[in-house]
Protein backbone atom coordinates (compact mmCIF):
# COMPACT_ATOMS: atom_id res chain seq x y z
CA UNK A 1 0.00 0.00 0.00
CA UNK A 2 1.08 3.59 -0.60
CA UNK A 3 0.87 4.31 3.12
CA UNK A 4 3.78 1.91 3.64
CA UNK A 5 5.93 3.95 1.26
CA UNK A 6 5.00 7.26 2.94
CA UNK A 7 4.64 5.90 6.45
CA UNK A 8 6.98 8.16 8.44
CA UNK A 9 7.27 11.34 6.36
CA UNK A 10 4.60 13.13 8.39
CA UNK A 11 6.11 11.99 11.67
CA UNK A 12 4.25 14.24 14.12
CA UNK A 13 0.73 13.87 15.51
CA UNK A 14 -1.63 15.85 17.69
CA UNK A 15 -4.93 14.64 19.12
CA UNK A 16 -7.41 17.21 20.42
CA UNK A 17 -10.77 16.93 22.14
CA UNK A 18 -13.66 19.35 21.55
CA UNK A 19 -16.52 19.36 24.02
CA UNK A 20 -19.08 22.03 23.19
CA UNK A 21 -21.95 20.54 25.19
CA UNK A 22 -24.22 20.79 22.15
CA UNK A 23 -27.14 18.57 21.21
CA UNK A 24 -25.12 16.24 18.99
CA UNK A 25 -22.60 15.56 21.73
CA UNK A 26 -25.39 14.89 24.22
CA UNK A 27 -26.88 12.41 21.74
CA UNK A 28 -23.60 10.47 21.46
CA UNK A 29 -23.31 10.31 25.24
CA UNK A 30 -26.91 9.20 25.77
CA UNK A 31 -26.86 6.38 23.23
CA UNK A 32 -23.22 5.42 23.80
CA UNK A 33 -22.34 4.90 20.13
CA UNK A 34 -19.30 6.34 18.30
CA UNK A 35 -20.14 8.44 15.23
CA UNK A 36 -17.79 9.02 12.33
CA UNK A 37 -17.60 12.53 10.91
CA UNK A 38 -16.38 14.20 7.72
CA UNK A 39 -15.14 17.80 7.66
CA UNK A 40 -15.82 20.07 4.67
CA UNK A 41 -14.94 23.71 4.06
CA UNK A 42 -17.67 25.60 2.19
CA UNK A 43 -16.76 29.23 1.67
CA UNK A 44 -16.89 31.02 5.01
CA UNK A 45 -18.84 28.16 6.61
CA UNK A 46 -17.44 24.81 7.76
CA UNK A 47 -19.56 21.68 8.10
CA UNK A 48 -19.42 18.25 9.68
CA UNK A 49 -21.35 15.32 8.26
CA UNK A 50 -22.10 12.53 10.77
CA UNK A 51 -22.99 8.91 10.09
CA UNK A 52 -24.79 6.40 12.31
CA UNK A 53 -26.43 2.98 11.77
CA UNK A 54 -30.07 3.03 10.69
CA UNK A 55 -31.05 0.51 13.37
CA UNK A 56 -30.60 3.22 16.03
CA UNK A 57 -33.75 4.87 14.65
CA UNK A 58 -35.82 2.05 16.18
CA UNK A 59 -35.58 4.10 19.38
CA UNK A 60 -38.22 6.84 19.56
CA UNK A 61 -35.79 9.24 21.26
CA UNK A 62 -33.16 8.67 18.59
CA UNK A 63 -35.69 9.23 15.80
CA UNK A 64 -36.72 12.56 17.33
CA UNK A 65 -33.07 13.62 17.26
CA UNK A 66 -32.58 12.43 13.66
CA UNK A 67 -35.69 14.31 12.54
CA UNK A 68 -34.50 17.44 14.35
CA UNK A 69 -31.32 17.45 12.27
CA UNK A 70 -33.13 16.45 9.06
CA UNK A 71 -31.36 13.10 8.86
CA UNK A 72 -31.24 11.25 5.53
CA UNK A 73 -30.92 7.52 4.83
CA UNK A 74 -27.87 6.62 2.76
CA UNK A 75 -26.65 3.04 2.21
CA UNK A 76 -27.69 1.62 5.56
CA UNK A 77 -26.78 4.73 7.53
CA UNK A 78 -28.35 7.95 8.72
CA UNK A 79 -26.50 11.12 7.78
CA UNK A 80 -26.95 14.53 9.35
CA UNK A 81 -25.05 17.79 9.57
CA UNK A 82 -23.70 20.47 11.86
CA UNK A 83 -22.05 23.69 10.77
CA UNK A 84 -19.91 26.40 12.28
CA UNK A 85 -22.92 28.65 12.92
CA UNK A 86 -24.32 26.22 15.49
CA UNK A 87 -21.05 24.58 16.48
CA UNK A 88 -18.36 27.32 16.53
CA UNK A 89 -15.54 24.97 17.57
CA UNK A 90 -15.60 23.41 14.09
CA UNK A 91 -13.68 26.47 12.92
CA UNK A 92 -10.62 25.16 14.77
CA UNK A 93 -10.42 22.24 12.33
CA UNK A 94 -9.90 24.60 9.40
CA UNK A 95 -7.41 26.74 11.31
CA UNK A 96 -5.24 23.69 12.03
CA UNK A 97 -5.75 22.28 8.53
CA UNK A 98 -4.62 25.54 6.94
CA UNK A 99 -1.07 24.97 8.20
CA UNK A 100 0.93 23.37 5.36
CA UNK A 101 1.42 19.57 5.72
CA UNK A 102 -1.30 19.10 8.36
CA UNK A 103 -3.79 16.35 7.47
CA UNK A 104 -6.86 15.25 9.43
CA UNK A 105 -6.74 11.47 9.88
CA UNK A 106 -9.95 10.99 11.81
CA UNK A 107 -12.93 12.72 13.34
CA UNK A 108 -14.86 10.65 15.87
CA UNK A 109 -17.71 11.70 18.14
CA UNK A 110 -17.87 9.44 21.19
CA UNK A 111 -19.19 9.77 24.73
CA UNK A 112 -20.02 13.44 24.30
CA UNK A 113 -16.69 14.56 22.83
CA UNK A 114 -15.24 15.15 19.37
CA UNK A 115 -11.81 13.52 19.00
CA UNK A 116 -9.67 14.88 16.15
CA UNK A 117 -6.42 13.25 14.98
CA UNK A 118 -3.94 15.23 12.89
CA UNK A 119 -0.56 14.36 11.34
CA UNK A 120 2.00 16.94 10.20
CA UNK A 121 5.61 17.47 9.12
CA UNK A 122 8.34 18.27 11.66
CA UNK A 123 9.12 21.52 9.83
CA UNK A 124 5.71 22.84 10.91
CA UNK A 125 6.00 21.99 14.62
CA UNK A 126 6.27 25.62 15.72
CA UNK A 127 3.25 26.71 13.67
CA UNK A 128 1.11 23.84 14.98
CA UNK A 129 2.17 24.19 18.61
CA UNK A 130 1.72 27.98 18.58
CA UNK A 131 -1.81 27.64 17.22
CA UNK A 132 -2.77 24.87 19.64
CA UNK A 133 -1.48 26.81 22.64
CA UNK A 134 -3.38 29.89 21.48
CA UNK A 135 -6.64 27.95 21.06
CA UNK A 136 -6.37 26.01 24.32
CA UNK A 137 -5.39 29.05 26.40
CA UNK A 138 -8.56 30.94 25.44
CA UNK A 139 -11.12 28.14 25.06
CA UNK A 140 -11.73 25.68 27.90
CA UNK A 141 -13.82 23.47 25.58
CA UNK A 142 -10.62 22.33 23.82
CA UNK A 143 -8.13 19.85 25.32
CA UNK A 144 -4.84 18.60 23.94
CA UNK A 145 -4.76 14.83 24.46
CA UNK A 146 -1.49 14.10 22.67
CA UNK A 147 1.31 15.96 20.88
CA UNK A 148 4.38 14.06 19.68
CA UNK A 149 5.67 11.34 17.35
CA UNK A 150 3.13 9.27 15.43
CA UNK A 151 4.89 5.92 15.34
CA UNK A 152 3.97 5.94 11.63
CA UNK A 153 0.72 6.25 9.70
CA UNK A 154 0.32 2.47 9.49
CA UNK A 155 0.31 2.35 13.29
CA UNK A 156 -2.52 4.88 13.36
CA UNK A 157 -4.51 2.84 10.86
CA UNK A 158 -3.91 -0.34 12.86
CA UNK A 159 -5.44 1.28 15.93
CA UNK A 160 -8.29 2.84 13.95
CA UNK A 161 -9.20 -0.54 12.45
CA UNK A 162 -9.68 -2.02 15.92
CA UNK A 163 -12.84 0.10 16.31
CA UNK A 164 -13.84 0.50 12.66
CA UNK A 165 -12.92 -2.31 10.20
CA UNK A 166 -11.36 -0.78 7.07
CA UNK A 167 -11.41 -1.50 3.34
CA UNK A 168 -8.75 -0.49 0.78
CA UNK A 169 -10.01 0.47 -2.71
CA UNK A 170 -7.57 1.04 -5.58
CA UNK A 171 -8.28 2.74 -8.92
CA UNK A 172 -6.23 3.63 -11.97
CA UNK A 173 -6.92 6.34 -14.56
CA UNK A 174 -5.24 8.53 -17.19
CA UNK A 175 -3.64 11.38 -15.25
CA UNK A 176 -5.16 14.82 -15.11
CA UNK A 177 -2.37 15.76 -12.67
CA UNK A 178 0.94 17.24 -13.94
CA UNK A 179 3.76 14.78 -14.52
CA UNK A 180 7.01 14.58 -12.56
CA UNK A 181 10.40 14.88 -14.22
CA UNK A 182 11.94 11.50 -13.49
CA UNK A 183 10.20 9.77 -10.60
CA UNK A 184 6.71 8.96 -9.37
CA UNK A 185 5.32 11.43 -6.88
CA UNK A 186 2.43 11.18 -4.41
CA UNK A 187 -0.48 13.40 -3.42
CA UNK A 188 -2.25 12.78 -0.11
CA UNK A 189 -5.55 14.66 -0.14
CA UNK A 190 -6.19 16.82 2.92
CA UNK A 191 -9.73 17.94 2.15
CA UNK A 192 -12.01 19.46 -0.46
CA UNK A 193 -13.58 22.87 -0.36
CA UNK A 194 -16.46 23.42 -2.72
CA UNK A 195 -16.56 23.77 -5.64
CA UNK A 196 -14.04 21.06 -6.59
CA UNK A 197 -10.95 22.65 -4.97
CA UNK A 198 -8.67 19.95 -3.56
CA UNK A 199 -5.73 20.51 -1.22
CA UNK A 200 -3.12 17.78 -0.91
CA UNK A 201 0.24 17.10 0.67
CA UNK A 202 2.81 16.54 -2.07
CA UNK A 203 5.62 14.00 -1.73
CA UNK A 204 8.49 14.53 -4.19
CA UNK A 205 11.94 12.93 -4.22
CA UNK A 206 14.83 15.20 -3.29
CA UNK A 207 15.89 17.24 -6.31
CA UNK A 208 12.76 16.41 -8.32
CA UNK A 209 10.10 18.92 -9.37
CA UNK A 210 6.87 19.19 -11.32
CA UNK A 211 5.51 22.01 -13.45
CA UNK A 212 1.88 22.96 -12.90
CA UNK A 213 0.91 25.69 -15.34
CA UNK A 214 3.31 28.58 -14.73
CA UNK A 215 4.33 27.27 -11.30
CA UNK A 216 7.33 25.02 -10.61
CA UNK A 217 6.85 22.89 -7.47
CA UNK A 218 10.01 21.56 -5.83
CA UNK A 219 10.54 18.84 -3.24
CA UNK A 220 10.84 21.43 -0.44
CA UNK A 221 7.20 22.47 -0.88
CA UNK A 222 4.59 20.67 1.19
CA UNK A 223 1.22 21.35 -0.43
CA UNK A 224 -0.46 21.13 -3.81
CA UNK A 225 -3.75 22.80 -4.75
CA UNK A 226 -5.91 21.83 -7.71
CA UNK A 227 -9.42 21.77 -9.13
CA UNK A 228 -10.21 18.09 -9.47
CA UNK A 229 -13.72 17.14 -10.57
CA UNK A 230 -12.97 13.41 -10.47
CA UNK A 231 -12.06 13.49 -6.76
CA UNK A 232 -15.11 15.62 -6.06
CA UNK A 233 -17.36 13.07 -7.79
CA UNK A 234 -15.79 10.15 -5.92
CA UNK A 235 -15.47 11.64 -2.44
CA UNK A 236 -17.91 14.52 -1.98
CA UNK A 237 -20.49 14.29 -4.79
CA UNK A 238 -20.83 18.08 -4.83
CA UNK A 239 -23.36 19.25 -2.27
CA UNK A 240 -24.50 15.70 -1.47
CA UNK A 241 -23.34 13.17 1.12
CA UNK A 242 -19.53 12.78 1.30
CA UNK A 243 -17.84 9.40 1.58
CA UNK A 244 -16.12 8.97 4.94
CA UNK A 245 -12.48 8.30 4.01
CA UNK A 246 -9.51 7.65 6.28
CA UNK A 247 -6.83 8.05 3.60
CA UNK A 248 -6.76 9.29 -0.01
CA UNK A 249 -3.36 8.90 -1.71
CA UNK A 250 -2.47 9.16 -5.42
CA UNK A 251 0.68 7.97 -7.17
CA UNK A 252 1.38 9.80 -10.46
CA UNK A 253 3.85 8.48 -13.04
CA UNK A 254 4.13 7.97 -16.82
CA UNK A 255 0.75 9.54 -17.55
CA UNK A 256 -1.16 7.27 -15.16
CA UNK A 257 -2.55 7.90 -11.70
CA UNK A 258 -3.16 5.19 -9.14
CA UNK A 259 -5.59 6.20 -6.41
CA UNK A 260 -5.70 4.35 -3.09
CA UNK A 261 -8.65 5.11 -0.81
CA UNK A 262 -9.07 3.65 2.68
CA UNK A 263 -12.62 3.71 4.07
CA UNK A 264 -14.59 2.16 6.92
CA UNK A 265 -16.23 -1.03 5.60
CA UNK A 266 -19.71 0.45 5.90
CA UNK A 267 -18.91 2.99 3.14
CA UNK A 268 -17.84 0.45 0.52
CA UNK A 269 -21.18 0.38 -1.31
CA UNK A 270 -21.37 4.19 -1.37
CA UNK A 271 -17.87 4.52 -2.83
CA UNK A 272 -18.40 1.81 -5.46
CA UNK A 273 -21.54 3.60 -6.62
CA UNK A 274 -19.55 6.85 -6.94
CA UNK A 275 -16.89 5.00 -8.95
CA UNK A 276 -19.60 3.77 -11.33
CA UNK A 277 -20.84 7.34 -11.76
CA UNK A 278 -17.31 8.56 -12.40
CA UNK A 279 -16.61 5.98 -15.12
CA UNK A 280 -19.63 7.29 -17.03
CA UNK A 281 -18.96 10.97 -16.43
CA UNK A 282 -15.21 10.78 -17.22
CA UNK A 283 -15.20 8.06 -19.87
CA UNK A 284 -12.11 9.53 -21.57
CA UNK A 285 -10.00 8.94 -18.44
CA UNK A 286 -10.08 5.12 -18.67
CA UNK A 287 -10.97 4.68 -14.99
CA UNK A 288 -10.59 1.09 -13.85
CA UNK A 289 -11.07 -0.61 -10.50
CA UNK A 290 -7.84 -2.39 -9.52
CA UNK A 291 -8.72 -4.02 -6.19
CA UNK A 292 -11.02 -3.99 -3.16
CA UNK A 293 -9.61 -5.64 -0.04
CA UNK A 294 -9.86 -5.63 3.73
CA UNK A 295 -7.19 -3.63 5.57
CA UNK A 296 -5.24 -6.09 7.73
CA UNK A 297 -3.63 -4.61 10.86
CA UNK A 298 -0.11 -5.58 11.87
CA UNK A 299 0.02 -8.76 14.02
CA UNK A 300 1.47 -6.90 17.01
CA UNK A 301 -1.59 -4.61 17.29
CA UNK A 302 -4.23 -7.33 17.13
Amino acid sequence: MFINELNSILSMQCVIELRDGNTIEEFSRKFNIPLLGVFRAKGDRDTLTYFLPTDISESREARVFIDMFKGRREDGMWTFYADSRGFPSISYVRQIHDIPSVVLDGLILADGSHILLFRFHTSRMNAVSDLLISIISKDRRVKLLYYGKTGGFTNLLDRYSQKFPLTVVKLKYSSTEPQGNAYPYYLETKFHSLPSLSRSIIYLKKGDQITNGDKVIKCTELEFEEHNELLETLLTDGENVPVCTISRIRKIFNGETELEIIIPDSFKKMLLRRIHQATKRFSDMDISLQSVSRFLPSPETT
